[in-house]
C-alpha cells in the first residue's frame, strides 16, 4: 500500500532511487504538493492502528488508531512524528510522506512512528475537503479542535491540556496512566496514547509539526522548552538542527513556559518532556507557515524533518546546503502576553477599540479589513471603504479629516516602533501607542475572520470586565544570535 500511495502522488517508484540520495531529494522537493496529496496520506494513516505494550502492565496493550510504523519494525532507533495536533493543520502529513518515500527508496535507517494527533478534528476537516475540494479555507478551519458543546475546554485541544495532568505525571506516572485510560474525554485519552509512543525506549526524537492561520506567510518558528533550549545551547542536542531550512531558525525563547503561566495549560510536547524525566530526548516543534500555502509549507516541513533524521543517523539523505551550515539561529526573547493596558493611551467607556495602521503605509492593502478610521480633532469615525479601496471616497474623506488609518490585522513577527499608533478607540479618537520597540507574536486577531473568542478585536470596552487586560499581543523585546554546534 505505501508504494502504491507514493506512486499515486508522485507518479514515481521511489525504489528506483536506492543509493541515489541527491536524486531522491530533488524528486521529492520538486513535486507540486496539494491538499489532495495530504488527504491521501491522512486516509492511509487514519485507517491503521497498532497495539503497544502498556508501560507499567506488560499483560495489557494500548491500541493506537491513526498510527503507522514506517521503516524496519526491528530497527533499534525510532522517531515520533506528530501531525494534526490541531485538525486544521495538515502540513505535518508531509513529514509522514517524506518518511514513506525514504523507506520506499531504502534510505530510511530507523523507523518512524507517524501518529495523527487530534484524529477526530482532523477527520472532520478532511470530510469537508472530500465533500467539496473547492470550498474556501474557512469552511475547514473551524475544525482546529473537537467542537463538542458538552466537552470542557480542557478536553478539546492537545496543546491546551490542564496542568493537573502534568503534576500527576511528575508525581506518579503509573497512576497518571490508570486515571487517563479511564477518562471520559477523548482528547485526554489521545494525549496518553501519543505519550505511550514517546516513552518507548527506542525513541530518540519527538517532532511536532504545526502551521498558522495568518495569511499570506503564517508563522515560522521553532518551539522548544527552556530545558530543550539549554540542551541545544550546551551542545548536547545542537547537532540535531544542522541543515534545517534557513528561513526556519527562530526560537521564541520562553514561549511555552509563558503560555503555561499566563494561560494555565501544557502542550503535548511539555507532557512528553515531563513524563520522560531524566531520560530526555530532543522534543522539537515547528510552525512552518500558513495552513494551506502548501507549496511553501510542505517542502519546508519535509526538509526540516529530513534534517532531523539525517542528524540522528536515521536518513541517508543529506539536507541541502548541509556542509555550508554555520549553525546560526536566533533567540527572540518573549516577555509575555500584553493587554491593551501595555500600550500608552486612555481607555474610555463607550469606545470600541481597533488595531490600526496609517493607510498610506499599508501597500498593498493585503491585510485591509475594508474599513478605515477617520481621525479629526481627537474624534474618530469608522467608515466602510471596501477591500478594494474606493479612491474617490478616500479622497473625499481625506479633505475633511486630519488622519486616516486602516483597521488592520497585525502580522506575526511584525516589528513595532516606540510611539507607533497601534490601536484607536472609536468614537473618542483616543490613540494607543507602543511604549517601546518590540516584535509582535500571536497578536490579537479579527473576530470577523477567526471567530468570536476571547482576545479577538474589536474590543467593546463596556462589554469587557477588564478592558486593560484585553489581549493586544505577546511581545518580543530582545533578539540574540546564537551558534548551535
Amino acid at each position: 500500500m505505501p508504494q502504491q500511495l507514493l506512486k499515486n502522488i508522485f507518479g514515481t517508484d521511489f525504489s528506483e532511487y536506492q543509493g541515489d540520495q541527491e536524486g531522491f531529494l530533488a524528486r521529492f522537493l520538486a513535486h507540486k504538493f496539494s491538499l489532495a496529496n495530504l488527504y491521501a496520506v491522512f486516509d492511509y494513516i487514519a485507517g491503521l492502528e497498532h497495539p503497544f505494550p502498556h508501560p507499567f502492565d506488560k499483560t495489557k496493550e494500548i491500541i493506537i488508531p491513526g498510527c503507522a510504523i514506517i521503516g524496519d519494525r526491528k530497527a533499534a532507533d525510532a522517531a515520533v512524528f506528530l501531525a494534526h495536533t490541531h485538525g486544521n493543520e495538515p502540513v505535518g502529513l508531509s513529514a509522514f510522506l517524506l518518511a514513506l518515500a525514504l523507506s520506499g527508496a531504502g534510505l530510511l535507517k530507523g523507523k518512524i512512528y507517524a501518529v495523527i494527533g487530534n484524529i477526530e478534528a482532523a477527520r472532520r476537516y478532511w470530510e469537508v475537503f472530500r465533500d467539496n475540494p473547492e470550498a474556501p479555507v474557512y469552511k475547514r478551519s473551524f475544525f482546529r479542535t473537537v467542537s463538542a458543546s458538552d466537552e470542557p475546554d480542557e478536553a478539546k485541544d492537545l496543546n491546551r491540556l490542564p496542568p493537573k495532568w502534568s503534576e500527576l505525571a511528575v508525581n506518579n506516572l503509573q497512576e497518571f496512566y490508570d486515571k487517563i485510560l479511564d477518562s471520559e474525554h477523548y482528547i485526554i485519552r489521545r494525549a496518553l496514547k501519543i505519550l505511550t509512543l514517546a516513552l518507548r525506549p527506542e525513541v530518540k526524537l519527538f517532532f511536532d509539526v504545526h502551521s498558522s492561520r495568518q495569511s499570506p506567510d503564517g508563522l515560522r518558528i521553532i518551539n522548544v522548552s527552556q530545558t530543550q533550549m539549554k540542551m541545544l545551547e550546551e551542545g548536547k542536542f545542537g547537532h540535531i538542527l544542522k541543515g534545517v531550512p534557513e528561513d526556519l531558525r527562530i526560537f521564541p525563547a520562553g514561549l511555552l513556559e509563558t503560555l503555561g503561566i499566563e494561560e494555565p495549560q501544557i502542550t503535548v510536547k511539555m507532557l512528553v518532556e515531563i513524563a520522560r524525566g531524566e531520560n530526555i530526548i530532543p522534543i522539537i516543534g515547528i510552525e512552518c507557515g500558513h495552513h494551506e500555502n502548501l507549496q511553501d509549507t510542505m517542502p519546508r516541513s519535509a526538509w526540516f524533518a529530513n534534517a532531523l533524521l539525517y542528524n540522528l543517523g536515521l536518513s541517508e539523505v543529506m539536507p541541502k546546503n548541509y556542509e555550508k551550515d554555520a549553525g546560526e539561529f536566533y533567540k527572540y526573547h518573549v516577555i509575555g502576553r500584553k493587554g491593551i493596558g501595555y500600550l500608552s493611551g486612555q481607555i474610555v467607556s463607550g469606545d470600541v477599540i481597533y488595531p490600526v495602521k496609517p493607510l498610506a503605509e499599508e501597500k498593498p492593502p493585503y491585510y485591509a479589513s475594508g474599513q478605515i478610521i477617520a481621525w479629526k480633532l481627537g474624534k474618530a469615525e469608522l467608515i466602510d471603504i471596501g477591500r478594494e479601496p474606493d479612491v474617490k471616497k478616500l479622497e473625499e474623506v481625506g479633505k475633511t479629516v486630519q488622519e486616516i488609518y486602516s483597521v488592520y490585522q497585525f502580522k506575526e513577527m511584525e516589528k513595532m516602533q516606540k510611539g507607533q499608533v497601534a490601536m484607536i478607540g472609536v468614537p473618542s479618537g483616543n490613540k494607543f501607542t507602543m511604549p517601546e520597540d518590540a516584535i509582535l507574536l500571536f497578536p490579537t486577531k479579527s473576530s470577523a475572520l477567526y471567530g468570536k473568542k476571547p482576545g479577538m478585536w474589536p474590543v467593546v470596552v463596556d462589554s469587557v470586565k477588564n478592558p486593560a487586560n484585553a489581549k493586544f499581543s505577546y511581545v518580543i523585546k530582545d533578539v540574540e544570535k546564537i551558534i548551535l554546534k
